[in-house]
């Protein structure tokens, strides 16, 4: 923090310098209140529960009000160094997508979150993983363009992320008409052009903020 500090003030006196600092946060803490669930509690912190329940090993299968809950840091859900120019902006109410660089709009476009069953988690991850062609077998799907970043459960070698419009069975192609309103199973939709573009644009890093 002194590094920063004199970086900072160092900054100030030279208005053609610049500061980059990461800032980190601690595990904190939340006491359940009436009517709350850990779904709730994560889609408020933008945590998907799983992460909380590992952080907490003492919960049993129901939560009690007045009981204090360790919600993880944030961080844990951004593991690599952060890209800094490039920004992807997901909304969930709108179903829509902005993709910045060096603080302007790049692209916009209509995308696909997940349904009420299998939501997308609100929340700031980053692009983790890049694969060509990514299978999800729980739904024989293959999704083309795959990016992923977040593990929806922290022990699971499984991730939610960006694709374009999948097939089952090699053939059937999906949600070609579903694009601006709910449909996938956690992931995030956009056209197999658009995710395209943007598995060659978005390296590994790349924040991406899913708003509520």
């Amino acid at each position: 923090m002194d590094e920063v500090q004199t970086a900072v003030r160092q900054a100030l006196t030279n208005p053609n310098a610049t500061v980059t600092a990461r800032i980190y946060h601690p595990a904190s803490e939340h006491i359940i209140q009436s009517g709350e669930t850990l779904s709730s509690i994560g889609y408020d912190y933008g945590i998907p529960y799983p992460w909380i329940q590992q952080a907490n090993p003492q919960l049993g299968n129901a939560l009690s009000v007045g009981q204090t809950l360790t919600i993880p840091s944030p961080d844990d859900l951004i593991p690599y160094p952060v890209v800094e120019n490039k920004r992807i902006v997901v909304s969930i109410s709108q179903q829509r997508v902005w993709v910045y660089e060096n603080d302007e709009l790049k692209w916009e476009w209509a995308g696909s979150t997940g349904i009420a069953s299998s939501p997308t988690s609100p929340g700031v991850f980053q692009i983790q993983t890049h694969e060509v062609e990514a299978y999800a077998g729980n739904w024989n799907l293959y999704m083309p363009y795959f990016m992923g970043i977040y593990q929806p459960v922290p022990t699971v070698d499984f991730m939610n992320g960006f694709h374009g419009f999948p097939t089952r069975d090699g053939y059937n192609l999906l949600w070609t008409g579903d694009l601006g309103h709910t449909v996938t199973y956690g992931c995030i939709l956009v056209s197999t052009d658009n995710a395209a573009q943007l598995y060659e644009w978005a390296d590994q890093g790349v924040i991406v903020e899913v708003r509520r």
